[in-house]
């Protein structure tokens, strides 16, 4: 019964994880972003707002941002 979900799947996949590595994620970095986070479209959100100098703000914003897109 899901296996017509099962493509989409693997498109968002291929996606998300060519958003991590385009912003610099390494493979344990994708891989663990994908264990905690359960949610596409907050992955999506969280690496769009993802920047190379992080401050005390940054995780707080982005966490609040990835919690209302859900």
């Amino acid at each position: 019964m899901c296996l017509p979900y099962v493509p989409g799947y693997f498109v968002m996949g291929a996606v998300v994880g060519a958003f991590a590595a385009q912003k610099g994620l390494s493979f344990t970095e994708a891989v663990l972003m994908n264990a905690l986070v359960c949610a596409a479209s907050a992955q999506l959100v969280a690496l769009q707002l993802w920047t190379d100098a992080w401050s005390w703000f940054h995780i707080p914003a982005v966490s609040g941002v990835a919690l209302m897109v859900n």
